[in-house]
């Protein structure tokens, strides 16, 4: 018995002996090239280890590297995929016996990934093996034949890249750190890190409740957390297999300014006018594939906020949006160009060429996705129209606007109206249709085009197209025709009775009054490069009625109309009125009236039929 023991004693230090001395009796240069064989034989790809290497047994299972280089695809832009600084792992020996594997610690010191697909889509982390079976794919809930455990594993100082070869982009995370726990596969793994992209510091934390379904290609809870300047990001919810062919759970994001973000991702937002604030998104998601599913959705822009649902598909060359939205408060104000007219040069401008804005309009933003939505809003303002409970449908393909506001209320009317635009034409083209009953005519001119001259509520059709890049360009370029048929209104600022009693022998005129009002005013117009042109007006009153013909000259804001109001039936009393919108003059004609009158008493007899001022 004593010579037992005395033997396996013997035994077991001779196995000690043999654990320690053996790693020692190996060459460095039979382990690289037997880790470089076994790495060519997995994915036909070199590896190479030029600096120190390694093994150890006792007290652990360890291996150390340096300077480690892995090869790329043939067809990639960098000779290699993957470089190393150095490798430090360790193993714990006696859960390998039972098939388990215990992962001491692993650290990767400053590791270099390069990333890329070809013009093709196809990856370099795709190996060509034909003769390698491809693996199988376990049902969902399937445990792993072997399990793993990470007690510390440390990526410190990395570096990684990915280039779209068929976009031609790039991006970079520098100064990765990370560091990550898992006991096993079906319990919780943690993670946490940090990494710099795009200038900006992001922190990160995972947390996965049995990672070996996942990897498995079943399904896991998972909740992410990313937290950066530009946007901060929350994500609860289960993944279906690694990298995940499903996702669906809850997602909050946030950035305090969406043109941040967008530069930080590499996008651009072309809004012209003041800086977009704080956006928010929260809701349930559901991605398959290259379409991603919001419902339950609250969205928070500035001072806009909606709800609904919204889909968003990827695979085409844009993105493509659709849903339906319900809003509040559509300001579009502070997102609209600049309109003040550019600075006069050293010699002043008349009057007449102020007004509009020659800035260029910028349309990119309309070329960044495609969108599809419907959309229903309290009230939408547009400079100072105010539209109130739209109802609209919005379809934008390839920069191509079309804008249907099915229901709409404005300034008291009921009406429909069409808009399209169209961004790729050179230059852009737009067009408008409407047709509103029972509108307030002088808030809708006011709100439109800034004319604060004529009240009453009617019906009022308008079909007008124009193409240019700045506002001034596109009032140059109106084309169209419209019309409109109002009651119970007023002239504002000018009585035209008392400027035709000013053309009557002796008379005198208070032009400056509250206005002309008229029980009816119809009338129709053409619009031809800007100009419009009106010659059937006719403005009924109980006290004299009055016709017109004439034209507004949109571009540069000036008018030269001529009026006529006819006195008892029978004298008719020409008035001009011209001048730019700001400075109308109203002129009577009175040449024209003398040859309708006889000297003297006839005239006396007419100044009694005017309205006294």
């Amino acid at each position: 018995m004593k010579k037992t023991l005395i033997a396996l004693g013997g035994l077991v230090v001779l196995a000690v002996v043999a654990l320690v001395v053996a790693p020692l009796l190996v060459p460095a240069e039979t382990l690289r090239t037997r880790l470089a064989e076994a790495v060519r034989g997995a994915t036909g790809r070199d590896l190479a280890i030029t600096g120190n290497v390694g093994l150890r047994l006792l007290p652990t299972a360890s291996f150390h590297a340096a300077g480690i280089t892995f090869g790329n695809a043939a067809w990639a832009a960098t000779p290699e995929m993957a470089r190393i600084k150095s490798i430090e792992v360790s193993l714990r020996i006696l859960p390998l016996l039972i098939g388990r594997i215990e992962v001491a610690s692993l650290v990767l010191a400053e590791p270099e990934i390069a990333l890329e697909t070809g013009p093709d889509g196809r990856g370099n982390w795709v190996f060509d093996k034909p003769d390698r079976p491809a693996p199988t794919t376990a049902p969902s809930g399937a445990k792993s034949a072997t399990d793993i455990s990470l007690a510390d594993v440390r990526i410190e100082n990395g570096r990684a890249s990915f280039r779209d070869g068929r976009a031609g982009t790039e991006q970079r995370l520098e100064k990765i750190g990370l560091r990550l726990s898992l006991p096993g596969l079906d319990q919780k793994l943690t993670a946490s890190g940090s990494a710099t992209w795009n200038g900006e510091e992001m922190r990160l934390t995972i947390e996965a409740a049995a990672p070996g379904a996942l990897l498995a290609g079943g399904e896991g809870a998972i909740e992410i957390r990313l937290e950066a300047a530009p946007l901060r990001l929350a994500f609860n919810g289960r993944l279906q297999g690694l990298p995940p062919r499903r996702t669906e759970g809850t997602i909050d994001i946030a950035s305090p300014s969406l043109r941040r973000l967008a530069a930080w991702t590499g996008g651009k937002v072309a809004l012209p006018g003041t800086e977009p604030g704080a956006f928010a998104i929260k809701g349930r998601i559901n991605a398959e594939g290259p379409e991603t599913r919001f419902t339950e959705a609250t969205i928070a822009f500035d001072a806009i906020r909606a709800t609904g649902d919204l889909r968003v598909n990827t695979a085409g060359a844009r993105p493509r949006l659709a849903g339906t939205l319900a809003v509040g408060v559509l300001d579009l104000n502070p997102y609209l160009p600049d309109t003040k007219p550019a600075p006069k040069p050293a010699a002043p401008l008349p009057s007449t060429e102020t007004g509009w804005s020659e800035a260029p309009i910028d349309l990119a933003a309309l070329g960044i996705a495609d969108v599809e939505l419907d959309l229903a809003a309290e009230e939408i303002l547009y400079r100072k129209l105010r539209i109130e409970r739209p109802r609209l449908a919005v379809r934008l393909l390839d920069g191509k606007l079309n804008v249907d506001l099915r229901e709409i209320t404005l300034y008291r009317g009921q009406g429909k109206a069409t808009l399209a635009l169209d961004s790729r034409a050179s230059p852009p083209a737009f067009s408008l249709t409407t047709s509103l009953a029972g509108t307030d005519i002088d808030g809708l001119l006011a709100g439109a085009i800034g004319l604060e001259r004529l009240a009453g509520i009617g019906h009022f059709d308008l079909a007008i197209t124009s193409r240019g890049a700045s506002q001034r360009a596109l009032i140059a370029a109106l084309a169209g025709k419209g019309g409109l048929d109002l009651a119970d209104g007023r002239i504002k600022g000018v009585d035209l009775l008392s400027i035709a009693r000013k053309a009557l022998p002796g008379g005198s005129s208070t032009a400056a009054s509250a206005g002309t009002s008229f029980g009816s005013l119809i009338g129709s117009f053409t619009i031809t490069n800007g100009i419009l042109f009106n010659e059937d007006l006719q403005l009924k009153s109980s006290l004299a009625p009055i016709t017109g013909a004439g034209q507004v000259d949109l571009p540069r804001r000036t008018i030269d109309y001529r009026i006529v109001a006819q006195i008892a039936g029978a004298l008719k009393i020409p008035v001009t009125i011209t001048g730019p919108w700001d400075q109308i003059s109203y002129q009577p004609d009175g040449g024209k009236l003398l040859d309708q009158l006889k000297p003297a008493a006839p005239g006396n007899l007419l100044r009694g039929l005017l309205p006294k001022p």
